[in-house]
């Protein structure tokens, strides 16, 4: 939707991108956000690199028309840290 200069976005187009190595983990975040009201999409992760592929490949789908909302990502994990895949997107 686009009002004036200005586009809107329909909170089901919002997507969040969470990284964890621990499934658990995963699943309790994605509990917690669906449980406080989030619409949209939620993308999960248990690999630093799927999650970097993931979302180097949503940005070139979507020209730059829709971007990841939010990364959620674990500080320690065996492959790279989240600052590491912060760093690397």
């Amino acid at each position: 939707m686009t009002v004036g200069n200005k586009s809107r976005i329909s909170p089901r187009d919002r997507v969040i991108v969470i990284l964890d190595d621990q499934m658990v983990n995963l699943e309790a975040t994605k509990l917690l956000l669906v449980g406080f009201g989030f619409q949209g999409e939620i993308k999960l992760f248990n690999s630093s690199s799927a999650a970097i592929d993931f979302i180097m490949a949503f940005t070139i789908e979507n020209k730059s028309l829709r971007t990841i909302d939010l990364l959620i990502t674990e500080f320690s994990m065996p492959d790279l840290s989240g600052i590491e895949v912060i760093k690397e997107i």
